[in-house]
């Protein structure tokens, strides 16, 4: 039986504890993201006031995973990487 998580999406009213929220990867390399996503890593990570995280969700119940920590933030951040798209401002 597949483990799921509920999320209510639906719920306007929920309580969103952190004022933004990212997760994704990030490289060292100097001309990944114009240095941004290194700067989140190095500055926000260890803000409790956002979400970032640098980890991947694997398993069944990733997206829904990804969809509750999203939903627990005001805004999401969507930081350039190496292609010039990303769902996240549909996300968002």
């Amino acid at each position: 039986e597949r483990n799921t998580v509920s999320v209510d999406l639906a719920n306007l009213h929920r309580p969103r504890h952190h004022f933004a929220h990212f997760r994704g990867s990030v490289w060292d390399n100097p001309y990944y993201s114009r240095g941004i996503r290194q700067w989140m890593r190095d500055a926000l990570v260890s803000d409790p006031a956002f979400n970032v995280s640098f980890d991947s969700f694997s398993g069944p119940n990733a997206t829904i995973e990804y969809w509750e920590e999203l939903s627990t933030s005001k805004f999401c951040l969507c930081p350039p990487g190496w292609v010039g798209w990303s769902p996240r401002l549909y996300q968002g």
